[in-house]
């Protein structure tokens, strides 16, 4: 790659098991993509520690397209209290925060419309005002139980 090359910036959640699907979606070589990775894709607000990261990254790199890749959420598999006792936390700690440990459970637990996360998150890209209009910006999401993946 030259140095006047273009590279396209992966923003993706934690997981190992959807590297092979980057050079599928994006039809580049990984060697011309950053990859960004974040606890599921949450870009939270225009001005979030995760979208200066995306800024820093457009301001150093040539970026000619940026792609939101979402995974669909596969269940929890552990067992949060046990994990939570492993961890030194006891219901003292959620009585400091003034909430009930079921429902702090319930709330992690809670399904994430994954498919809309990934759309607002283009969008508020697409939007933002100190983004260049000349990246093109994408939005898709993987079932890496199945291989499949979708443009959003």
């Amino acid at each position: 790659m030259s140095n006047s090359a273009k590279r396209t910036l992966i923003i993706t959640p934690l997981n190992d098991q959807l590297k092979p699907f980057y050079t599928t979606i994006t039809n580049k070589n990984l060697k011309d993509c950053i990859i960004s990775h974040c606890f599921g894709t949450l870009i939270s607000q225009p001005y979030s520690n995760t979208l200066r990261e995306i800024m820093k990254m457009i301001l150093s790199q040539p970026i000619d397209a940026i792609y939101v890749i979402g995974e669909v959420e596969q269940p929890l598999t552990i067992n949060i209290e046990k994990s939570l006792g492993k961890m030194g936390i006891t219901e003292e700690d959620f009585q400091i925060l003034h909430i009930q440990p079921k429902q702090w459970i319930e709330w992690l637990n809670r399904p994430i419309d994954v498919e809309g996360v990934v759309q607002e998150n283009v969008q508020m890209l697409k939007e933002h005002p100190l983004i260049p209009g000349s990246i093109n910006i994408y939005g898709c999401t993987v079932d890496t139980r199945t291989g499949e993946y979708q443009f959003i």
